[in-house]
């Protein structure tokens, strides 16, 4: 409905109660926004890149759905209510309201604010935002210390470069935020003594135990949750041969770990216990190593892409290739550091 608002009050021009604020606004985003990416340059981001654009798209092709649905006259086109999408994604804020505790979708309670899109983001800045309802003003307090002169940032929240760029059409060189997933990684390796039966019996010991996806690493760790499923995923099975019914429940009727290795695991899960063996460490380590390297080598290859990347409009498509270049550069970052942790640790 916002979206719909700016999109109505744009094409009213001079005639629009808001007609400063429009001019505010920037003209178009096509220059820099992931959802304008043309199939070229979506052949060089990263693949989770892609999949937030798409899911984007999507969403945005819903909301057009709704728009069109609701309008009978005063049509506003394709081209416009995208510009007063993108205005509203990549500037509104929360606003809570009297009726907010009826509302359970917060998404809900959203408003954008003249002038306050002014204000850049910086991951250090450290903010509080809400609306003053004494003086019927949206307040901004800096708990970070300024010089006079110097620029004021607010805090969009703890965005990686992922994120922001899909959101606001930037990235951030050293956002401590970036972070790499290894759910495909993790779900697509194979262990030769890991048969159908076993992966069942563990998968279901991660969903228990609330282990079960989210894997990344970040330039400072390896986080835990990719350190307890593998810990699990390399542990040494027991089969019981003599249980080879394909009853799905028979592989819980005999476990093919034994008990004992699996009550280590679990005392892992909770602290009462640093590893389960130095074996099954040194196995997670490398199998970490190994996958960062062949990570490694994929990514470098992708920003050589990048860099040879030629364009009609190359002028226009700069800002498109800085972000794009960016996101590859952080990620190989990202590997370089927890080679090195992986090192350290193994040797």
């Amino acid at each position: 409905m916002l979206a719909l608002y700016l999109a109505l009050e744009y094409q009213k021009g001079i005639n629009s109660q808001i007609y400063h604020y429009i001019q505010m606004l920037p003209k178009d985003f096509d220059d820099y926004m992931p959802i304008y990416f043309d199939y070229k340059l979506l052949e060089i981001v990263p693949d989770n890149m892609k999949e937030l654009i798409d899911s984007q798209k999507i969403k945005f092709e819903k909301d057009l759905i709704k728009v069109s649905g609701f309008l009978k006259s005063n049509n506003v086109t394709r081209e416009r209510f995208l510009w007063g999408w993108i205005c509203v994604t990549s500037r509104c804020i929360y606003l809570e309201n009297s009726k907010s505790w009826l509302n359970s979708n917060i998404r809900d309670n959203i408003a954008i604010a003249p002038m306050l899109d002014f204000l850049n983001h910086s991951f250090d800045a450290k903010i509080k935002g809400e609306f003053n309802k004494s003086n019927q003003c949206y307040e901004i307090t800096t708990f970070t210390s300024y010089k006079k002169g110097q620029q004021v940032f607010i805090n969009y929240g703890p965005h990686d470069n992922y994120l922001i760029l899909l959101d606001y059409g930037f990235t951030i060189l050293n956002n401590l935020y970036n972070y790499i997933s290894l759910d495909n990684e993790f779900f697509k390796f194979k262990i030769p003594t890991e048969d159908e039966r076993i992966w069942k019996f563990k998968s279901k010991l991660l969903m228990e135990n609330g282990f079960y996806g989210d894997y990344t690493l970040n330039k400072s760790q390896i986080s835990f949750r990719l350190l307890s499923a593998l810990r699990l995923r390399l542990l040494p099975e027991i089969v019981n041969m003599n249980n080879s019914s394909n009853n799905d429940n028979s592989m819980f009727l005999s476990p093919p770990i034994s008990q004992s290795l699996i009550t280590n695991w679990k005392l892992t899960l909770n602290g009462e216990r640093e590893i389960i063996n130095n074996e099954n460490e040194v196995e997670i380590y490398r199998w970490i190593y190994n996958i960062c390297m062949e990570l490694k080598n994929k990514y470098e290859l992708k920003l050589k892409n990048v860099d040879n990347f030629k364009e009609f409009e190359f002028e226009k498509s700069f800002n498109r290739l800085t972000n794009i270049k960016l996101l590859w550069i952080e990620s190989i970052d990202i590997l370089n550091s927890v080679i090195e942790l992986c090192n350290e640790f193994l040797h």
